[in-house]
């Protein structure tokens, strides 16, 4: 029998617990279980006895929050010569109502093995060989276990006839492994050179410039009226990098760091060039220069932005930070980079966890205004005019073909204008793709596309998004023609979007020669076309969809 304090600990009888600890014993529990079951106290552990639909319970005797832990464990075995399925639902109340149940799946094996539950959000994060994940919750619901709230109760679920026995366990502060998908990228990355984009494009003599040392700055930060805010970036961080202050404007015999806004071809175009008596950082826009800001204290001082909100901002500490001579430029080559970003809007926390997310993204030089930033309209405008000018693509609906072509309106006299179901014989018009081959179609996109520039000037590109992943793509003769089915899925269903886009264009090309078109690259369209290239003027939005289902069945 297996014991010692990760396992089982004197069962300490813990009140009511509101800071973490480096490890913490469970309570002692109130086991039950429902008509049918059977729970079995031994010396060390618990005896659980499982027939039809039986749920087997353990409460808390005292309150216990959540409050700083990552990770609950506990042992078990099974006395079957076969390894048994063990469902463990975690009930966590969150004053005054707030219910979330975590559920998680294990496979339990003849010998006693400590299994973990993690405390958080997701539905990648296989453990011993079994997904998390959270069920559905009120709209307001916190998703984080790990962000505190009590325990009610654990739920313990498995097949008729089943014994299983249990020790309880601790909870501890770890936090989640990478998933399964992010493991072998990280195993792959430990392998790889550090150069570009964290190395300058050219390096001269080495540790020619000293920046800092022992606290001391050799540099001081100087910018024009209306970059107060790339300059205080580039401060603050060096002084948490150096331990010293470069905001010095008065020392005149300090070298400078030079922050300007120069004219120069391309979007957030952006350069840098550092010499022994002063570095110059520019950009083309008070954007490009902050993007070029950022940019120079990644190569120079090794920051990283890996995550949302001051945990994710890695800032290494050198008390002498010296650089070589060195000449940096960058050039966009995507003209629009944003994410597409979802917030439960009751969240108490909803604007400042949007304005984390906003921060984040424009550190890693997203240059859209975020989609669905959670706060006042005022304060959205005052943290981006801080940061420089950045569009704004109002007009992209998450989904829109049924938009362009109304079903309502078109589907009973027009079946023909959506997808083609072969299996059938028959036109699906609702849950469908467009037939994007249809000339008729074409014309009515295009129709709208440029009633949308003559009454939005200012706007440059029309929102051409295909439906979500479940909607069955067409399989009339034209459209297989463009892109055929393979396996019954539509993988490399890009080539159709681009097709559609491309005939859009051309209509609207004599008429709006500097307008173009907005695509979805998603789900089934994630993988790059391999015939068709997109025609001038239509972009792409990349969409990361990563899930480990399986493909949809035959659409």
């Amino acid at each position: 029998m297996v014991s010692g304090r990760g396992f089982f600990c004197a069962v300490a009888i813990l009140l009511t617990v509101s800071v973490a600890a480096d490890e913490l014993c469970l309570p002692e529990f109130v086991w039950s279980a429902s008509k049918g079951g059977k729970v079995i106290s031994t010396a060390d552990a618990k005896q659980l006895r499982f027939n039809h639909g039986t749920e087997i319970y353990a409460r808390p005797k005292q309150s216990l929050r959540f409050d700083g832990f990552g990770r609950l464990t506990f042992h078990a075995r099974t006395l079957a010569s076969t390894p048994k399925r063990l469902e463990v639902r975690l009930t966590r109340l969150l004053p005054p109502k707030d219910s979330l149940t975590y559920r998680t799946e294990f496979s339990i094996g003849q010998e006693w093995q400590e299994y973990t539950i993690f405390l958080r959000r997701g539905n990648e994060y296989p453990v011993n060989g079994a997904c998390s994940y959270f069920a559905e919750a009120q709209s307001q619901a916190e998703h984080d276990l790990g962000r505190g709230g009590f325990l009610q109760k654990l739920v313990f679920l498995s097949s008729p006839g089943t014994v299983i026995e249990i020790i309880p366990g601790s909870l501890g502060p770890e936090i989640m492994p990478p998933s399964k998908k992010v493991r072998p990228v990280l195993e792959h990355m430990k392998t790889l050179p550090l150069v570009a984009p964290f190395r300058f494009a050219e390096v001269g003599a080495p540790d020619a410039i000293l920046l800092a040392e022992n606290g001391v700055a050799h540099f001081k930060v100087s910018a024009a009226p209306g970059l107060e805010f790339a300059a205080s970036e580039l401060c603050r961080i060096l002084k948490q990098a150096t331990g010293a202050d470069f905001h010095r404007t008065s020392d005149k015999d300090l070298p400078q760091i030079q922050l300007k806004v120069v004219p120069a071809p391309g979007p957030d175009t952006f350069q840098s060039t550092g010499r022994s008596n002063g570095i110059v950082i520019t950009g083309n826009s008070r954007r490009a220069l902050l993007f070029g800001v950022y940019a120079f204290l990644e190569k120079a001082a090794g920051v990283r932005w890996f995550t949302p909100f001051p945990h994710g901002e890695l800032i290494p500490y050198q008390p002498r930070l010296s650089l070589p001579e060195f000449s940096d430029a960058s050039t966009a080559r995507i003209p629009f980079r944003r994410m597409h970003y979802c917030m439960l809007e009751k969240r108490s926390d909803a604007s400042e966890h949007a304005a984390a997310v906003a921060d984040w993204a424009v550190k890693n030089r997203f240059n859209v205004v975020l989609e669905r930033f959670h706060a006042s309209p005022g304060a959205v405008t005052e943290f981006y005019r801080k940061r420089g000018d950045f569009p704004r693509l109002t007009n992209i609906p998450s989904h829109n073909y049924h938009l362009l072509v109304p079903p309502a309106r078109y589907g009973k006299a027009h079946p023909e204008y959506y997808a083609f179901n072969r299996d059938t014989g028959k036109y699906q018009v609702k849950d469908s793709q467009l037939c994007v081959t249809n000339r008729e179609v074409i014309r009515l996109i295009a129709k709208k596309a440029a009633d949308f520039f003559r009454n939005n000037p200012g706007e440059r590109l029309f929102p051409l998004l295909q439906e979500d992943g479940y909607a069955r793509w067409c399989q009339c003769r034209k459209c297989e023609a463009v892109m055929p089915t393979t396996g019954g899925t539509f993988a490399g269903s890009s080539e159709r979007n681009v097709y559609l886009a491309n005939q859009v264009m051309e209509i609207l090309r004599p008429q709006f020669p500097d307008k173009g078109v907005i695509i979805f690259a998603y789900s089934f369209s994630i993988e790059p076309p391999r015939k068709l290239v997109p025609a001038p003027g239509v972009e792409v939005l990349y969409c990361f969809y990563s899930d480990d289902r399986p493909p949809m069945g035959n659409q």
